[in-house]
């Protein structure tokens, strides 16, 4: 029981599990340079999914920190982060052996065919409209979640 509760104590405080103390979370990262957006989302995955780990990034260096370090399942992206051009990170993600399992969901505020036809074409795996829609967003994080741990992601 004193393991189970150190979990819960670290999920709580967003802190990384060491993998010795039972299984590695799911985990979700949320990149938005808007700290309010990334709180907002990180709480709706939260409440309806407890056995979640959801690490907010608000600038690209943090974003690239938390993908070596922390290996997450889902990618929550914004399209307009300052410097930083999704569909290269989206390339990134696929082609290192320690984060291709992720699965990228873009969210833009500047909606247009052909930013959502490019971000798909860079291996996003959707492409969500702010304001998001939560329940919207859940659904494709769930989808997600399934497809990433159809790659076998438990070696990380």
């Amino acid at each position: 029981m004193l393991v189970e509760d150190l979990i819960q104590f670290l999920r709580k405080h967003k802190m990384p599990i060491p993998p010795e103390l039972g299984t590695v979370p799911t985990r979700v990262l949320v990149v938005d340079e808007e700290p309010m957006v990334t709180q907002l989302i990180a709480r709706a995955i939260e409440s309806s999914h407890d056995d979640y780990e959801v690490i907010e990034a608000h600038d690209a260096f943090r974003a690239g920190t938390v993908l070596a370090t922390q290996k997450p399942d889902v990618v929550l992206l914004d399209l307009r982060m300052p410097g930083v051009d999704a569909c290269d990170v989206c390339r990134m993600i696929e082609s290192q052996d320690h984060t291709k399992h992720a699965r990228v969901i873009a969210m833009t505020a500047y909606p247009s065919p052909e930013s959502e036809s490019r971000i798909l074409g860079c291996g996003a795996q959707a492409c969500l409209t702010k304001p998001l829609d939560m329940a919207r967003v859940l659904k494709e994080i769930e989808a997600a979640v399934g497809a990433a741990a159809g790659t076998g992601h438990e070696g990380r």
